[in-house]
This record gives structure tokens, sequence and C-alpha cells, in this order.
């Protein structure tokens, strides 16, 4: 559970990556037109922000997950 509140929002990783990896995003009890946003990614982190269906930035509740090397 990751609360991302309606600014864009930094995620790092606990460890760095070799190279970027892949990640996906995942909004907890989204309403229908939520969209995650994933922008800034690195080997060390990305950066989160969520919008509604109005293209409106709001705080959501989220997972994610990180795959690579």
């Amino acid at each position: 559970n990751v609360a991302i509140g309606p600014a864009a929002t930094p995620v790092t990783f606990a460890n760095t990556f070799q190279v970027t990896p892949a990640v996906g995003v995942a909004i907890q009890g989204a309403s229908l037109g939520d969209r995650a946003v994933i922008t800034a990614k690195s080997k060390t982190g990305f950066t989160l922000q969520c919008f509604d269906n109005n293209n409106v930035a709001v705080a959501r509740t989220t997972d994610w997950i990180a795959r690579g090397f």
C-alpha cells in the first residue's frame, strides 16, 4: 500500500537495479476512468501520479511492482 498524493510522488526502490526495470502499478479501489502515470523511471525509482476521468490529479492508494536485474 503506497499512498500517492495529488502531486507527482517520487518512489525510490530499496535496491538499485542494474538497468531501468519494468514498472507496473495498480490503483486500489479505483473509480471508473482513474489512471496512473509513471514518469522519470530510472534504475533507482520513478515518479507516480494518479488522475481521475476528468484528468484531474487525485490522491489514491496504489500497489506497484518493479521487475528487472
